[in-house]
C-alpha cells in the first residue's frame, strides 16, 4: 500500500514541505536539489534461529 494511499496526498505534501523546511534550516546537506526515496514493501520477516543457521551449514 502506498502511503499516498493510507494518508492522502494533502498530508504527504505538508510532510514534505516541513521536512524541507527543517532541512533549509539546519542545512545539513551542501546541493541545491533534494531527491528522496521512500519505497517501502510489506513483507514477512522470517527471524534467524541458532536451528535454522545449524541446518543451513
Amino acid at each position: 500500500m502506498k502511503i499516498t494511499t493510507k494518508y492522502g496526498e494533502e498530508v504527504i505534501e505538508e510532510m514534505n514541505q516541513k521536512l524541507l523546511k527543517s532541512l533549509a534550516q539546519m542545512k545539513p546537506l551542501k546541493g541545491r536539489k533534494t531527491r528522496v526515496d521512500s519505497t517501502v514493501v510489506e513483507a514477512n520477516i522470517v527471524h534467524p534461529t541458532d536451528a535454522a543457521c545449524f541446518t543451513k551449514a
